[in-house]
């Protein structure tokens, strides 16, 4: 648009355009000025109250399925899957750049990414549902990406374990990383549908395959690499790294990048120059910046004792993966560093850096605090042809002895054995129910619940957590805890000892944004002494439910920025204004919740 016409005067000033649009149509749909009719009226044909609550009721599955799926998305759906292509006009993308590094200034350094719509994601969606059930069978352990029971960590975590294996028992070793352009870019679709044909799909998946390339499809790319690096193996052109009789790492490929792990020789090295295209489109020593960055920032910095209770629950995730996928290629990695049982139950002591040990190290912590993270996991008998108790490390010779006399009488049933995880009723691993075990064991019984708001950030719910369990290091709490500080009088009004309850709710500080809040919300306000009255009062305020999660939001965010600010004050940054912290509670909740 060049401009518009206005009272008979040209205007292309963007501005006065855009004030032209806004007051005309500001004029056509503001409410008018003059009176309107009023309907005094009797209605004959009125709803009834049966009619009202049905059309009041919570959206239902079908209901959205009928708007949405049954009519134009399945016509569409139907024509792809006949026809190969999309029906013309419905599946209009925009073309974006992103910036491949900082300060992005030659057209190499911009990646051109689609901006799809959703009738591509769904078809890309019922590939990948329907691709991921046969990938396990002609994808190698050697991938540990987008396949069912792997994960992509499987391979860093190996290659953590096989560096500090190397370096304990000193032996030289060569691992080189690789990594490959994304499939977008550089994968020649008919190189893609020559490997498609060679594992065995039919060429009308393949043609579906031509109109969408998703992540899975690289990994059947990879899966051609890995069968041409076999044969180099197998040739005794590279020769890997044995851990043990039956056990020989070589390679590993992992979303878009290849590792190759091998003795420390000329011929290893002339082998990966000969096969691969090395440094052909990189720049050379430049390029691993960005890997060396994350290696520091995700391993050598890396402390158990200092992961949250979720954090613990991810990690001991790798618990029950390794009993329950002993096979699986990682596993048996670990086996063969650190022996059958993975020294699980044991006395850990290591000289070196291992995530594993880290982990097998807070398993023991854990359970002489009473959680027995092992215990949990038991299995379910089935035919009886996976499970040899008897062969379990983990069972003594009495335990032995009654299960012998238990199980005389047990009838197999048709169905193979599996393990489960106790605390769910489902028998399926999750993270939340080892966080609720270690809630329950470790964190002290309070008599008000934890109020989270799903409102603000995490990190302000836990803050707000700690305020109501005295939890946070204030000068008073710090000095009970022994360690000499020069003064525990509150830094912000220096009239009072700094302890939880004066710093967010008795401090003048803290009370006079808490008017300016009940001004703002138009409640009434009160003098609160503590966090228990202050649950009391918003329980009983007069708001709606929604209203009142929405103000306890606020009120979290006032005592996250009293909190940073007398932080500011206690380090050094004297020159922060008391009068700015109303300004950032608003406009900060403002933020929080328009973006949730």
């Amino acid at each position: 648009m060049r401009g518009v016409l206005a009272e008979g005067t040209w205007i292309d000033d963007p501005l006065p355009v855009k004030r032209e649009f806004l007051d005309h149509f500001k004029t056509r749909f503001d409410k008018p000025d003059e009176p309107r009719i009023h309907l005094n009226m009797h209605f004959p044909n009125t709803l009834s109250s049966d009619q009202q609550a049905e059309l009041e009721i919570d959206v239902l599955k079908e209901e959205i399925k009928r708007a949405v799926i049954e009519n134009d998305v399945v016509a569409v759906l139907t024509y792809f899957f006949h026809h190969g292509i999309f029906p013309k006009g419905s599946n209009s993308s925009f073309i974006a750049l992103i910036l491949k590094i900082p300060d992005a200034n030659m057209v190499k350094d911009f990646r051109p990414i689609s901006l799809i719509g959703s009738l591509y994601k769904i078809i890309a969606k019922i590939f990948a549902n329907r691709l991921v059930a046969v990938l396990g069978d002609i994808v190698n352990e050697v991938q540990s990406a987008f396949v069912a029971d792997r994960q992509i960590l499987e391979v860093p975590f190996i290659l953590n374990e096989l560096f500090q294996w190397c370096k304990s028992n000193k032996k030289l070793s060569l691992i080189f990383k690789v990594y490959f352009e994304k499939a977008y870019d550089s994968v020649r679709w008919d190189f893609l549908d020559d490997i498609l044909l060679k594992f065995g799909f039919e060429e009308m998946w393949c043609s579906w395959i031509q109109s969408f390339l998703t992540s899975r499809g690289l990994i059947i790319v990879n899966e051609s690499l890995h069968i041409s690096f076999q044969r180099v193996v197998d040739a005794g052109m590279f020769k890997g790294i044995p851990l043990g009789p039956s056990l020989q790492l070589s390679y590993m490929f992992y979303a878009d990048d290849a590792v190759f792990v091998g003795d420390w020789s000329d011929a290893n090295i002339d082998t990966i120059v000969h096969v691969l295209k090395v440094g052909g489109i990189m720049s050379r020593i430049q390029s691993w910046n960005e890997v060396v960055d994350r290696v520091i920032a995700r391993l050598s910095k890396w402390k158990m004792k200092t992961l949250s209770i979720g954090g613990r629950g991810i990690m001991l995730k790798w618990v029950w993966r390794f009993i329950t996928q002993s096979t699986s290629l990682w596993a048996r990695v670990i086996k063969a560093i650190h022996g059958d049982d993975g020294k699980m139950g044991k006395n850990v002591k290591y000289a070196y850096q291992s995530t594993w040990l880290d982990i097998v190290h807070e398993m023991d912590l854990l359970k002489k605090q009473g959680i027995d993270v092992a215990n949990c996991i038991k299995i379910k008998l089935g035919n009886g042809a996976n499970t040899s108790f008897w062969e379990d490390g983990r069972c003594e010779q009495d335990q032995f002895i009654a299960l012998t006399t238990q199980v005389e009488g047990v009838s197999l049933v048709n169905m193979r054995d599996m393990w489960i995880w106790s605390l769910e009723g489902s028998g399926d691993f999750s993270v939340a129910s080892v966080r609720k075990l270690i809630d329950d064991k470790m964190l002290s019984k309070v008599a008000v619940k934890t109020r989270w708001i799903k409102v603000v950030p995490i990190k302000v719910n836990v803050h707000a957590w700690k305020v109501s369990l005295d939890f946070l290091p204030t000068r008073l709490n710090i000095s009970r805890r022994g360690m000499d500080i020069d003064s525990i009088i509150c830094p912000m009004c220096d009239n009072a000892v700094e302890s939880t309850s004066h710093l967010f709710f008795t401090c003048h500080i803290a009370r006079e944004i808490f008017r300016k809040i009940s001004r703002w919300w138009d409640v009434s306000y009160m003098d609160i002494y503590y966090y228990e009255e202050w649950v009391t009062w918003i329980v009983n305020l007069r708001l709606s439910m929604k209203y009142k999660k929405v103000l306890e939001g606020v009120y979290y965010v006032m005592w996250w920025h009293i909190w940073a600010f007398r932080n500011k004050r206690i380090f050094g940054l004297k020159n922060t204004s008391m009068a700015m912290i109303f300004d950032d509670v608003v406009s900060r909740s403002f933020y929080w919740c328009r973006c949730r």
